[in-house]
């Protein structure tokens, strides 16, 4: 469904992004990262999230997977092209209390 808002209101929008996935990971916002698991049963090791995706395939392989994954998510050129969009918000998701 698509909402029409008043002029009022639009004026006052929040623009902004969710870059979720960035430093916490789910399968829903980048599944690329999950695809190695189909197939797999939960005892051959199936990464569903941050915590079993680096159990599932070790530490080594993971923290390369994981800074490769970091470095190509958010790049400076991305987050300038932010500043000048007039972004009011960005949600950006932490791995804290795990």
């Amino acid at each position: 469904m698509l909402a029409v808002l008043p002029a009022a209101a639009a004026a006052k929008a929040m623009v902004g992004a969710n870059i979720g996935g960035w430093m916490v990971l789910e399968p829903w916002i980048t599944p690329s990262l999950f695809y190695r698991f189909l197939g797999k049963t939960h005892s051959e090791g199936v990464g569903m999230d941050s915590w079993s995706f680096c159990e599932a395939l070790g530490a080594e392989h993971a923290n390369e997977i994981l800074h490769a994954h970091w470095d190509e998510w958010l790049k400076p050129e991305t987050s300038t092209c932010s500043l000048s969009a007039a972004w009011s918000w960005c949600a950006c998701q932490s791995a804290t209390g795990l």
